[in-house]
């Protein structure tokens, strides 16, 4: 269910989607050398063409990449690219919009899938605890709170020994504990 709720793509995981991003790269060094000839970058600045620049500086990641092209929280920066860049090149800016958008939606999809895998990672951790819960207290039989609760339901649904039960608390019932009924 949650899959579907977040429109998570069937076959998605984050690896193969950090992987894409990077395969998928289409600029080289020719091309930032383009970027870098129009708008010259400042190491150690946070504009596009300074954190494009510091890609050189390293190994390529989808986490550089995505913090290259995109805002904090992972959309296409609203005046991208630069007027700088609209002016002097038009073509390299519809190639540079492109992959913005590329990367935009592929960080989305990154952001769902992860969403998805650490919820079921959690999912099946509880499940185990739940399940050591369970064998515990059978260990030692014991019952808590909800296995009143099923244990009476089933009682009362038995069509041998259900309504005589319900004949028994109906006549042995003064009142009812509204605070305490609302809790169940």
């Amino acid at each position: 269910r949650l899959r579907g709720l977040v429109g998570h793509r069937k076959g998605d995981n984050s690896a193969s989607l950090r992987a894409e991003a990077i395969e998928h790269y289409p600029f080289d060094a020719a091309a930032h050398a383009a970027v870098f000839a129009l708008c010259p970058p400042q190491p150690g600045g946070s504009r596009f063409e300074d954190k494009l620049f510091a890609l050189g500086d390293r190994t390529l990641t989808a986490e550089a990449l995505f913090n290259t092209w995109l805002t904090a929280d992972g959309t296409v920066p609203k005046a991208f690219p630069k007027k700088a860049l609209r002016d002097g090149d038009p073509d390299l800016c519809l190639r540079l919009e492109r992959e913005a958008t590329r990367l935009e939606r592929l960080a989305d999809r990154l952001r769902r899938t992860r969403l998805v895998e650490r919820s079921e990672a959690l999912i099946e951790l509880l499940g185990a605890i739940v399940r050591r819960y369970e064998d515990d207290k059978r260990a030692r039989s014991l019952l808590d709170f909800d296995d009143l609760i099923a244990r009476m339901a089933a009682l009362l649904a038995n069509g041998e020994v259900g309504p005589w039960v319900r004949y028994k608390l109906d006549g042995g019932l003064h009142h009812i504990l509204v605070d305490e009924s609302q809790d169940t």
